[in-house]
């Protein structure tokens, strides 16, 4: 639906920046989970190192704003003043990651799959870490830096998909 005091016209230097981000995301496309976790969830201070260093006229402050907005637009995902803090030295360059991150907790497959992880699971809504970090995307997190597994957590949590067992605090192991 079209709103005109919402609507804008992107300065060329956004459109440089988003059209940066898509070639990203085409060169990480069709490819393995560890590959695409690897180069689709950046440092912010080394994605916008590489944007200015790509784009002729593009300082690092306006590099920050530009990601503030294609955040807001939806075209990359960087929750600086959200999730506690956890990801505000994270962007996510294609929103599909973080979907399919989710998709492989939340997954009506697991109700006919076999083992004592999944039968606590399916019995008492227990995911143990030891059955998260076998599903591709979480290994590649936890082989990638085991504190963005913590940091994922708490993002499902952020989005009231998880909770801690036992306490009030997620760790990297529960």
């Amino acid at each position: 639906i079209y709103k005109r005091e919402r609507a804008f016209v992107m300065p060329q230097l956004y459109t440089r920046v988003l059209e940066a981000v898509r070639a990203k995301r085409q060169q990480a496309a069709d490819t393995d989970a560890t590959s695409r976790v690897e180069s689709m969830i950046v440092s912010s201070s080394k994605l916008a190192q590489e944007l200015t260093q790509e784009i002729d006229d593009l300082n690092a402050d306006e590099c920050q704003t530009i990601l503030r907005t294609l955040h807001d637009l939806g075209d990359i995902l960087w929750y600086e003043d959200h999730v506690n803090g956890a990801f505000e030295d994270v962007v996510v360059l294609d929103p599909t990651v973080v979907l399919d991150i989710v998709r492989e907790v939340v997954n009506h497959n697991h109700q006919h799959a076999v083992g004592d992880a999944y039968n606590a699971l399916r019995d008492h809504g227990e995911m143990k870490h030891a059955l998260l970090i076998t599903f591709p995307l979480w290994k590649a997190l936890s082989d990638k830096n085991e504190d963005l597994v913590l940091r994922f957590k708490r993002l499902l949590r952020y989005f009231n998909l998880a909770y801690p067992a036992g306490n009030d605090e997620m760790a990297v192991t529960s």
